[in-house]
């Protein structure tokens, strides 16, 4: 049974859809329901689209007939050649980031590196579809998301202006959002008791630990220079191992002192050398002890002088505590963690 065709509305009255170049989602919508429920098919359909729209786009669309006879090869010719105008995939990638931070207000207590990479994928997911973004208005939803104290920073530190930010200021506001958020966790690592924490996971550390060759603990017995420790491994190939490498990358991304860092990568489980290597290669230096206030440390448990005397007369910088006029056997931030219990005379002798 033939299907019964019957007259379309007429260009440019109120129930036809039009065409203006601007607007390809919704009038190739609009279009297909039309001709579905006037029973044309798809080859009649085609021809007939140039009708319902304006001047200056008829044309194109009546070349994009000619490659394209059906409906809907020419609707997909269509989409590519028009959608980089397309105000609704802009206005739907505007709601679609407008939606998301609204929900992550109204649900509060998100965390905020979840919060960047999440919002992050759908700026990436408009741009990989060739949609046209407003940097200025991404930059704006962006900062609306996040919590009023990283909110102030991100602004402050990047000179952001909150009614006129610039689109390239977005992926400088994302990058230096995940850094302040490491930084906040890696402080509530230490200030933690770590009961029942899994550090590995919080720091997001690889199950590189495992490879990494782990001693038991020194005493604090002194050894003849000449006597191997039970356990030891070649230092110089425990360093070069890639395990050690990268834990040693993971933990610099905290930027941590020694004193800092001392009690993270304990709790990470990671002991002997490849604990020495990590506070030496992956600690910042840290200001210098305020000299008004008391020295650190026990004075009956300083350094022996022969290791002192080993340093020359010529101090170079501590890289455990940044500080001029003493070495590093000398530091008292040294000092101080073996006071804590962080780190044996074995593993000091190592890290020195």
């Amino acid at each position: 049974m033939p299907t019964v065709m019957m007259p379309l509305p007429f260009p440019r009255s109120p129930e036809a859809p039009h065409f203006t170049g601007d607007n390809v989602t919704s009038f190739l919508h609009d279009y297909k329901r039309m001709s579905l429920r006037y029973g044309y098919p798809d080859d009649r359909a085609a021809i007939l689209m140039e009708d319902y729209c304006d001047e200056g786009v008829a044309a194109q669309v009546r070349s994009l007939q000619e490659e394209h006879p059906t409906l809907q090869a020419l609707a997909e010719a269509m989409k590519e050649r028009f959608s980089q105008f397309d105000k609704e995939q802009y206005l739907g990638t505007i709601e679609a980031l407008t939606q998301y931070v609204e929900e992550v207000l109204r649900r509060g207590q998100v965390d905020t590196i979840q919060y960047s990479r999440a919002f992050d994928r759908i700026v990436r997911k408009a741009q990989d579809a060739g949609t046209p973004i407003d940097g200025a208005q991404v930059v704006r939803q962006y900062l609306r998301g996040l919590p009023r104290d990283v909110q102030r920073r991100v602004v402050s530190k990047l000179g952001i202006s909150p009614l006129c930010p610039k689109a390239e200021q977005y992926l400088e506001a994302v990058q230096y959002t995940e850094r302040l958020a490491r930084e906040a966790r890696s402080l509530e690592l230490l200030n933690s008791p770590l009961s029942g924490i899994s550090v590995l996971d919080q720091l997001h550390i690889p199950e590189k630990v495992s490879e990494v060759t782990h001693e038991q603990p020194v005493d604090n017995v002194r050894r003849p220079s000449n006597q191997p420790r039970k356990g030891a491994t070649n230092g110089a190939s425990l360093q070069e191992t890639d395990a050690v490498d990268e834990l040693v990358e993971h933990f610099k991304a905290l930027r941590l002192n020694a004193i800092q860092l001392g009690p993270v990568v304990q709790a990470a489980g990671i002991s002997g050398m490849a604990f020495a290597t990590i506070i030496a290669r992956a600690s910042v230096p840290a200001a210098g002890p305020d000299p008004a206030a008391p020295r650190y440390g026990n004075p009956t448990r300083q350094l022996p002088a022969q290791q002192l005397s080993r340093q020359g007369p010529a101090l170079m910088e501590c890289y455990m505590c940044g500080e001029n006029g003493h070495g590093v056997r000398a530091c008292p931030s040294l000092n101080q963690l073996m006071d804590d219990g962080v780190l044996h005379w074995g593993l000091a002798n190592r890290l020195c």
